[in-house]
């Protein structure tokens, strides 16, 4: 079973592409935790654990503090991580407004 890991500074709408944000603003968001990461990564239909503890690479000093690891099913084996990453940002755009 393919792993990703994702960061919650790839969705956090405070941050430029050049500081990590993978996803276009519009799907950004400006509240990020590990439960709603969660939530919205099962929601998106992936298993997910969270790892405490852990900083984002690029900004390391001012990082959110926790990563998500993604197991993808088999039946989606061939999906892309930015696949994965745009799944999980649109279920957690629907958590927010919903």
């Amino acid at each position: 079973m393919p792993q990703y890991v994702i960061w919650p500074e790839y969705f956090d709408s405070r941050l430029p592409r050049s500081k990590g944000r993978r996803v276009p603003l519009n799907l950004a968001s400006k509240r990020l935790s590990p439960d709603l990461l969660l939530r919205a990564c099962r929601d998106a239909g992936f298993e997910c654990e969270v790892e405490s503890d852990k900083r984002y690479p690029r900004i390391w000093f001012s990082s959110h503090g926790f990563r998500i690891i993604v197991n993808v099913p088999e039946s989606d084996q061939k999906i892309s991580k930015e696949e994965v990453i745009k799944k999980i940002a649109k279920a957690l755009k629907s958590l927010e407004s919903g």
